[in-house]
């Protein structure tokens, strides 16, 4: 801040105060201006400050009245906060517009932010639900979990860092959108489903296919067998002959 005055009586101080606070700083005058600077700036710094204007004349000492007050706030900047997703339980892969989760499937989306300013809370906003979901931050990152996807959860998403300092709030920036894409399982990862949730079911599902295959197998087998035997038999039959005597005679 800087303090200055219109005057012949040069060689003076000037004195920078806070109205309501214990800030308070005098400096010798460079002409007819003084530049105040605050190393470390806080919260007990905002408020009101004005300056006033010293100097001896003549053995005697002046002070001028004091300026019109200048309004002075602390401003916390935030920076944008980095959204990501995870299946911690499954599955998740990249598609063209960005994750991919099979439904059914639990996910998360991961909130984060690289700040000195915790203990605050992230807010995450969906444009497929009018509901803004909140989560408090631990060591800077949130989770919102998702135990079970379905399309409702499909659309972007995105999140902003709130946190509050000295009886204000501040918040960040919002992320950039993620994308989250939820599609039908394929026939592998409902057999691995299936398996996880049901291993007893699935084990007796799958031995009751084997000896199903084993018993089709059995009787294609007989029947094949059958088939042999009988065009066997014919080929037999038609290779055997019977001779009639010559000398049998028809008696009268």
């Amino acid at each position: 801040m800087t303090c200055s005055i219109s005057t012949q009586y040069l060689g003076g101080t000037f004195t920078l105060q806070q109205l309501s606070g214990s800030y308070k700083e005098t400096k010798a005058a460079s002409g007819t201006s003084a530049d105040f600077t605050i190393h470390q700036v806080d919260f007990v710094h905002e408020g009101s400050y004005y300056c006033q204007y010293q100097t001896r004349v003549s053995g005697r000492n002046f002070s001028s009245s004091g300026s019109d007050s200048v309004s002075f706030s602390v401003v916390v900047s935030l920076p944008q906060p980095i959204i990501s997703a995870s299946a911690p339980d499954g599955e998740l892969s990249w598609g063209p517009q960005g994750p991919e989760v099979p439904r059914g499937q639990s996910f998360s989306i991961i909130c984060s932010i690289d700040s000195q300013y915790q203990g605050g809370s992230f807010h995450l906003i969906s444009d497929g639900s009018k509901e803004v979901l909140t989560e408090l931050a631990v060591n800077n990152s949130a989770s919102f979990y998702f135990p079970e996807a379905d399309l409702p959860h499909e659309g972007n998403y995105s999140c902003f860092y709130e946190v509050t300092l000295s009886t204000r709030a501040f918040t960040s920036t919002r992320t950039d959108e993620l994308s989250m894409t939820v599609r039908e399982l394929t026939w592998m990862e409902w057999s691995r489903r299936i398996t996880s949730a049901h291993p007893i079911v699935f084990s007796g599902a799958i031995l009751g296919l084997i000896l199903w295959l084993v018993l089709i197998a059995v009787c294609l087998l007989q029947k094949m067998n059958r088939r042999q035997e009988y065009v066997v038999n014919e080929e037999y039959w038609a290779m055997t002959t019977y001779d009639t005597p010559s000398n049998l005679t028809e008696k009268e």
